[in-house]
């Protein structure tokens, strides 16, 4: 959908816009920022930053020739939602931004562990934001990332997993046109906003509630003091 004339590359400011995601629909892009109990003190929670939950899973899936086939599959399914998605745009644009995905996906599968069965403590560091400021830059600043996100700043240690996720992510966007970090990005947030294929599922009782309150917490509650500010409605 970005072959629009008033769409200017220079002007994209990729995490800022992939921060204001993550901050209002829970969308982890090219960035995955969670909330964890600290490995030593089981009392204390820690933010991690680190590498997102690729659709096709580990490093091999992408990187490996034993796996062409599932990557070439992954490709068409993607390509065939964008041609639904926009119809107008043909199927030879679908096709480009779909391998334009996976091709994105693949660089970033580089930066991800050798060995999968490492546990999570084993593939963290505990550095401070002002220490990934330094590594990173302004590349994939991550302290501006962090305070879009938190919006404050944050002084404690964050877990950053796995280790070279970043580096290669600096690379990453360094070499790829912002043009295709934007369709990518158009792409992830499409993909996360498609419940097709959970709202049938059993057991499933409440999951337009459970969905908004996933998406919108603050607006949610804000709209309940609003409406049934009383003490006997908050209990209940």
């Amino acid at each position: 959908a970005i072959k629009l004339q008033s769409w200017y590359e220079y002007e994209y400011d990729w995490l800022k816009v992939v921060a204001e995601l993550r901050r209002r629909l829970g969308v982890n892009i090219l960035i995955a920022l969670d909330v964890v109990p600290d490995f030593e003190e089981n009392d204390m929670n820690r933010l991690k930053v680190g590498a997102p939950e690729l659709k096709l899973g580990g490093k091999q899936l992408y990187l490996d020739s034993s796996y062409d086939d599932e990557r070439e599959d992954y490709r068409d399914d993607i390509a065939e939602k964008l041609h639904t998605y926009f119809p107008d745009m043909g199927e030879r644009w679908a096709k480009e931004v779909a391998q334009q995905v996976l091709d994105i996906e693949k660089n970033l599968a580089k930066g991800l562990p050798d060995n999968s069965k490492l546990t999570l403590p084993q593939m963290t560091r505990q550095r401070f934001v002002s220490e990934l400021k330094s590594a990173y830059g302004n590349y994939v600043d991550l302290n501006r990332y962090l305070t879009i996100v938190v919006n404050q700043t944050i002084y404690s240690k964050v877990y950053e997993t796995p280790d070279e996720y970043f580096s290669n992510l600096v690379e990453v966007i360094r070499d790829t046109p912002k043009l295709l970090i934007a369709n990518y990005t158009m792409w992830r947030v499409l993909e996360h906003l498609d419940f097709a294929g959970e709202i049938n599922t059993p057991n499933n009782d409440n999951w337009c509630v459970r969905k908004i309150n996933s998406f919108l917490p603050s607006q949610l509650q804000n709209m309940f003091n609003r409406n049934y500010n009383n003490i006997l409605m908050v209990n209940e």
